[in-house]
C-alpha cells in the first residue's frame, strides 16, 4: 500500500484541507483534472427524485479541496463531456470507524438517458470491494471468459485474496484504463480487475452518490494510444 496515502481520522480536516486544488494544465505524466479543487464546474448531477442538476440537498458540495457526497440521496456526478481511451485515476475515503460496507463507485462508458442508474460499467467503491466491477443497463462486459449484462448476474469480484485498500479514514488510490473494449483497474497500485469486449466503450464519467456520505479527490484523466489495456497504468 501506498503510505504517502495513510490520513488518521483525526487530520481528516487537515488532509482535504491540504490537498490543493488541481493545475487546470496537465502534469509531466499526462494527466489533467476533471476536478479543479474549487467547484464542480466541469460536472453534472442526477438525483432519484430531483433529476438532473437540481440538488436542494447539497448531496454534492466541496469541501476542502474533495468533493463530498452526503449520500442522502441515491444519484452520482457526472462529467459534462463523454471520453474513450484513457487513463482515470481519482482518490477515495471512507471516514472511519470501518467496516461497514458503506457503498459507492465510479462510473465509466456512462450514456443516456441520465437516470439511477444509467447504462454503464460500474469500478466498485464500496468499502472492501473497491475494484469489483458491476454492469448496468445495456452495458455488457467479459472477465475471465464470463460475459455478463445489465441482466441477471451483473456482478464481477475483484481478482485479488489480499485488500489492497487504505483502512477507513485513510485515502485509497483508484486507477482505471479504458482501452476500448478493455478496462483495466488498479487498488493503491495492485491489479485487481481486467475486463474486455467491454460495450459501450465511449461515455461520460459518474461518481455514485448511494446511502453513506464517501469523499473524492484528485480526480484525473489523461488520454492514452488505441492499444491494449494490459499495459500498466503508471
Amino acid at each position: 500500500m501506498n503510505a504517502s496515502l495513510r490520513i488518521p481520522l483525526a487530520l481528516l480536516g487537515l488532509a482535504l484541507l491540504c490537498c490543493s486544488p488541481a493545475s487546470a494544465k496537465r502534469s509531466r505524466d499526462g494527466y489533467a483534472p476533471l476536478f479543479n479543487g474549487k467547484t464542480m464546474k466541469g460536472f453534472y448531477t442526477v438525483l432519484a427524485s430531483h433529476g438532473k442538476n437540481n440538488d436542494p440537498d447539497h448531496v454534492f458540495a466541496v469541501e476542502k479541496g474533495a468533493i463530498r457526497v452526503s449520500g442522502r440521496e441515491a444519484g452520482y456526478f457526472a462529467t459534462e463531456k463523454a471520453y474513450d481511451h484513457y487513463d482515470l485515476r481519482f482518490q477515495i475515503l471512507w471516514t472511519a470507524p470501518g467496516g461497514q460496507g458503506r457503498n459507492a463507485g465510479c462510473l465509466v462508458c456512462l450514456n443516456d438517458p441520465d437516470q439511477v442508474w444509467p447504462t454503464s460499467i460500474e469500478v466498485q467503491g464500496q468499502e472492501g470491494s473497491i475494484g469489483d466491477f458491476w454492469v448496468i443497463g445495456k452495458a455488457a462486459l467479459t472477465v475471465n471468459g464470463v460475459r455478463r449484462t445489465g441482466e441477471g448476474d451483473r456482478h464481477f469480484v475483484r481478482t485479488v485474496a489480499d485488500n489492497p485498500e487504505q483502512p477507513a479514514g485513510e485515502w485509497t488510490q483508484v486507477d482505471v484504463r479504458c482501452d476500448g473494449e478493455e478496462i483495466l483497474v488498479k487498488v493503491n497500485g495492485v491489479e485487481v480487475h481486467h475486463g474486455v469486449n467491454a460495450t459501450p466503450t465511449r461515455g461520460r464519467i459518474g461518481f455514485q452518490s448511494e446511502g453513506s456520505e464517501v469523499f473524492y479527490r484528485a480526480i484525473e484523466i489523461r488520454p492514452i494510444k488505441k492499444a491494449s489495456a494490459k499495459s500498466s497504468t503508471k
